[in-house]
């Protein structure tokens, strides 16, 4: 396997899905990246390492951001000050993200890590459920 091929393999798995990118890039979440999906006109979809101007080649082939774990963290917020207190941010890296308080007992939203689900995805899922429950507002 080519050093090329490793690379892409590797970003693969540590980016988040071209599903999850996709529905990203329509909450309008944005952050710099250097990985994005690219879908070549017979539409094939593979994760790349793009060191150029995206769309600036290749025509007809169109590429969505793909987001490693630690930009969708930093996305996050650490917390949420809500009307019943402030609800933390938890990690459980083997089965989910939650927000949660601890004065209370209580948390407002959970996503479980689905088997074989990258931790970015699961990151990123909490991110748009936080953003389509309008917790969150995107800022560029």
């Amino acid at each position: 396997m080519t050093r090329e091929k490793e690379i892409a393999k590797e970003a693969r798995m540590k980016v988040t899905s071209f599903q999850i990118s996709k529905k990203l890039s329509e909450i309008g979440f944005f952050a710099e990246t250097e990985f994005y999906w690219v879908e070549t006109e017979k539409g094939r979809k593979q994760v790349d390492y793009v060191e150029y101007e995206v769309g600036t080649f290749y025509g007809e082939w169109k590429y969505t951001k793909a987001f490693d774990l630690e930009t969708i963290l930093e996305a996050l917020p650490m917390g949420l000050d809500m009307f019943d207190g402030r609800f933390v941010l938890i990690i459980d890296q083997r089965s989910f993200f939650a927000y949660a308080n601890f004065d209370k007992g209580t948390q407002i939203l959970q996503i479980i890590k689905q088997q074989d689900e990258s931790l970015a995805d699961t990151a990123a899922r909490l991110l748009i459920t936080l953003q389509e429950k309008d917790l969150i507002i995107n800022e560029e």
